[in-house]
């Protein structure tokens, strides 16, 4: 997605000195903790007693495998 399509511009919480995941945890620091808040919510989820199919193969396909 190009920046022209987001609402703020590119680097804006940066400037703004806001903080986020990666200024925080560094980039792969926060991709790190993607995968184990996923993992975490994914065997919340099988815990549950529903079926969490949709959920799970959802998660595959917007962020980890």
């Amino acid at each position: 997605m190009t920046p022209k399509k987001w609402a703020k511009k590119t680097g804006a919480d940066v400037d703004l000195k806001k903080s986020t995941y990666p200024a925080l945890l560094s980039l792969d620091g926060a991709k790190q903790a993607l995968v184990e808040h996923t993992e975490s919510a994914k065997q919340a989820l099988q815990k549950l007693d529903i079926d969490a199919t949709f959920f799970i193969r959802f998660n595959r396909f917007n962020c980890c495998a």
